[in-house]
């Protein structure tokens, strides 16, 4: 049974719902960059050429990165949780796949967090325009540092799993 069928029978049905628990991480992880994004959507209220292009960009990687993120939570979950109680979704044939699923959800972290970073550093441009008091100056720059560390840890994972030897890349999503 793939992950998008209905189950048939009871079996399936307790199959499927045992992967429940990595659809919710992976749920909460993209609610993270979505909450953001809202929040800063009703902050701001920019509507312009540029907010539009990254909001596009959002919502496509958000639509690539689904697959990868739920993937990494199931392998994640399939690790520290017996197999009878939860099933995991990645099956790994080697470490180097390990690796190439941190990278590319690695690349996905990096192009969100760095879409919120542009987005905050738009509105800061744009601070007469929207007639920024200072307090909301200072909490557009907070919000530009907090996801240019988010963006920049992305990116160093990304490195070290591609970088470095596959026994030292797995551990990139410590970071």
């Amino acid at each position: 049974m793939t992950s998008g069928e209905i189950p048939g029978n009871y079996e399936e049905l307790i199959l499927a719902l045992k992967k429940v628990p990595s659809f919710a991480l992976s749920f909460a992880q993209i609610m993270v960059f979505w909450m953001t994004h809202r929040s800063w959507s009703q902050r701001y209220g920019l509507e312009d050429f540029w907010t539009t292009f990254l909001s596009m960009i959002m919502i496509f990687t958000v639509l690539v990165y689904v697959f990868p993120v739920r993937l990494m939570f199931s392998m994640f979950i399939g690790l520290i949780v017996s197999p009878e109680l939860l099933t995991s979704e990645f099956e790994v044939n080697s470490i180097e796949e390990v690796v190439g699923l941190f990278i590319i959800y690695g690349v996905g972290f990096a192009v969100l967090s760095g879409v919120l970073m542009l987005l905050y550093w738009r509105a800061l441009n744009c601070k007469d325009l929207l007639a920024l008091d200072e307090r909301e100056v200072i909490h557009t720059k907070l919000g530009i540092g907090i996801w240019t560390i988010q963006f920049l840890t992305g990116v160093f994972a990304v490195l070290l799993a591609w970088l470095f030897p596959a026994e030292i890349g797995v551990f990139s999503p410590y970071l």
